[in-house]
Parts: structure tokens; C-alpha cells; sequence
């Protein structure tokens, strides 16, 4: 992921990462939290493990990101990303 903060201050973060089969969510992980300077960028890699996922299908990977703006207020950002799993687990 990378994150890009464009004004005067620092952004800290955090949130979690999902991995979801229709409506079943199969694992979640935390995402690694970090402070990205102001008016910088920050890229970040982080293993997602998959043991959990046991059969072929479709299954969506869910990054939930948290962070506060200028006033303090919570803020929730979603993205989501498909993952196809084909043949035999």
C-alpha cells in the first residue's frame, strides 16, 4: 500500500486487513500501523497469511484503514480487491 500525505501534518494509522469468502469472513489480520510525515509519501508491504482460505473460489481481500483528521475526527477508509483461487488447495 502506499499512503501520501499532502498537507502540513503528520498522518498516523492503523486498521486491519480481511479476507472475506461472500459474506464470511474467513480471517482478519492487523495492518501495521505507522506515522507518515506531512507533505510525504510511505509504502508499505505486509504478508497476508492464507492457510485459512481451504477451497477454490473467489474471496475478497478487504484493507480497513483508520486515521484522524485535522479535527480529531476518525476517519475510515475501505478497499477492497478480488482474489481468484483455482485447481486444488
Amino acid at each position: 500500500m502506499k499512503i501520501v500525505s499532502t498537507g502540513n501534518s503528520r498522518v498516523r494509522y492503523n486498521g486491519a486487513i480481511q479476507i472475506i469468502n461472500g459474506k464470511k469472513l474467513i480471517d482478519e489480520y492487523s495492518l501495521d500501523s505507522a506515522v507518515v510525515g506531512g507533505n510525504n509519501t510511505y509504502t508499505a508491504k505486509q504478508k497476508i497469511e492464507t492457510d485459512k482460505i481451504t477451497k477454490a473460489g473467489e474471496y475478497t481481500i478487504r484493507l480497513v484503514f483508520y486515521y484522524k483528521d485535522e479535527k480529531d475526527n476518525r476517519k475510515t477508509i475501505k478497499k477492497d480487491t478480488i482474489l481468484k483461487i483455482t485447481g486444488e488447495i
